[in-house]
């Protein structure tokens, strides 16, 4: 019984819920409901360390090294699913001399919610805030051991140790060494893992994955196969000052650096993001492989003349979208004073002191038609400045659509040329498969 009443109680409470949304707002799809249910972070961490400390006998709080808390979300089959693995590392002595070292591990549900849409606004509004607070309390807390009195109906008394979260408004928060009693302070560290999609997300880029950068500021065309770059990383300081940087002054485009309009979704360092090993090896697999096809096709079978054409002129494209990208964000950054958005934001800016203006004058009771000309003549030219800066920017957005859909062409007709060529039994893809499948890689799996 005792076995059994145990075991209920280590069960933390459960919040649940539901939230509306529209899966396609722009399509106008029905309303669907996302169904979700949280537990506490902080609850449940306290909760999955005392269990490991009272069912080792011999456990004391000094042969702890460091806790890990590392925090995993993913979306897949209709589900985000939310979870923790507490990481235990443990040093003792080996009788011989030297140091014994090993790790607990544990993994634990925290959320979960059923949904077909995987996005930050239906994470917002269902898991987030439970989440958050409870998490952010170990990012900036420690973790107190102290042993405790238990007793229990039927069963003599007894000591157990009792591990709490406590923050820095906690008169031991500062402890550095273990008290007479055996009861110590330890630092707790958080990490997150998951995959870009999720980082971007959770760090505030949502939508960026595929071309930004989640750990620094550089964008696809400034890191991708250019070895040496660097950027600057960012920190949750730095994600901050630049939502509210692209919130106050409306950037668009490559200005907002990969960044939206809100804050990181926790208080977890950027830098304790841990790097997505799988997306990374799957982009070196992919790297691997296009070299292989580039090489053979360069060196080992002639390509057809119009294939060589088409990639020399996709290269010229490439260069020609980048150049007229690098003009509109120009144009588009309100940060320098010379700038298209400036010029327009300068003249919105006088033509309502101006129409001010004429108020005033007809307010005043004597009107001077002069200077009403004068002002009207003002603005006058202010409008068509602005139409023709507005113009001038839709005319490059025109001319980068038109260059996008070049390309897009150009590489249809590659891909077509491929595809024939892959029907050949002898051809240079037959042949690289071939080598593959030796190594048992399966490409088309891959």
């Amino acid at each position: 019984e005792h076995a059994w009443r145990k075991l209920g109680s280590d069960v933390g409470a459960i919040k649940s819920g539901s939230h509306e949304f529209v899966k396609n707002k722009s399509k106008g799809t029905r309303t669907e409901k996302a169904v979700y249910w949280t537990m506490d972070p902080k609850a449940e961490c306290e909760r999955n360390i005392d269990d490991f400390a009272n069912s080792n006998g011999n456990f004391h709080p000094n042969q702890v090294k460091f806790i890990q808390t590392i925090y995993a979300g993913d979306h897949g089959q209709g589900k985000h699913r939310f979870a923790c693995k507490n990481v235990i590392h443990l040093e003792s002595p080996d009788g011989k001399g030297g140091v014994k070292r090993d790790k607990q591990t544990v993994i634990y549900p925290l959320a979960d919610i059923k949904a077909s849409k995987d996005t930050c606004e239906v994470f917002k509004a269902t898991i987030h805030e439970d989440l958050a607070e409870g998490i952010n309390q170990i990012v900036h807390g420690k973790v107190l051991f102290e042993l405790v009195d238990e007793e229990e109906e039927d069963r003599p008394k007894s000591k157990r140790w009792k591990c709490t979260v406590i923050d820095k408004n906690h008169d031991r928060f500062n402890d550095e060494v273990p008290a007479s009693d055996g009861s110590a302070v330890l630092d707790i560290t958080p990490y997150m893992v998951g995959d870009l999609k999720f980082y971007s997300q959770m760090l505030g880029k949502e939508g960026f994955d595929s071309w930004w950068c989640y750990h620094c500021n550089l964008g696809l065309s400034e890191w991708q196969g250019f070895p040496g770059s660097e950027g600057t990383p960012w920190t949750l300081e730095s994600l901050k000052i630049q939502a509210d940087k692209n919130k106050r002054d409306k950037l668009t485009g490559s200005n907002r650096m990969g960044v939206r309009e809100e804050y990181p979704y926790f208080d977890i360092p950027v830098e304790n993001y841990i790097f997505p090993i799988l997306h990374t090896l799957i982009g070196v697999g992919n790297n691997i492989l296009t070299y292989l096809t580039n090489y053979a096709d360069n060196h080992v079978q002639i390509l057809p003349t119009r294939q060589i054409t088409l990639k020399e002129e996709i290269k010229k494209l490439d260069k020609e979208i980048l150049d007229n990208q690098i003009s509109r964000n120009f144009f588009d950054d309100t940060s320098s004073s010379s700038s298209g958005a400036s010029a327009i934001k300068n003249l919105k800016f006088n033509i309502r002191n101006w129409r001010g203006d004429l108020v005033a004058i007809e307010s005043a009771g004597q009107v001077d038609q002069t200077r009403q000309a004068a002002i009207k003549s003002k603005i006058d030219d202010a409008e068509k400045g602005i139409k023709r800066l507005e113009d001038e920017r839709k005319a490059m957005t025109k001319e980068i659509d038109g260059l996008k859909k070049k390309r897009t062409s150009k590489g249809e007709q590659i891909t077509n040329i491929k595809k024939a060529r892959k029907l050949d039994a002898n051809s240079l893809y037959t042949g690289i498969d071939n080598i593959l499948q030796e190594f048992s890689i399966v490409r088309a799996e891959y």
